[in-house]
């Protein structure tokens, strides 16, 4: 899984691409954003177009 970010105006972008899973994708991307929010970015959208497939650990289920 790969994020890329860009922003529009004030708000941040984080593309997504390849499968969001358990212990892979799931930890990177929670990482991602709080980092973003703890900057003080509180305006962020997270594009799914180009991810595939998210299991349950992808979607926070153990969080």
């Amino acid at each position: 899984m790969t994020i890329t970010e860009r922003t529009s105006g004030v708000v941040i972008i984080l593309d997504i691409a390849g499968k969001m899973l358990l212990g892979d994708g799931d930890v990177q991307f929670k990482r991602k954003v709080d980092e973003l929010l703890e900057a003080g970015n509180n305006q962020i959208v997270v594009n799914l177009a180009e991810l595939p497939y998210m299991d349950a650990g992808g979607l926070g289920g153990n969080s």
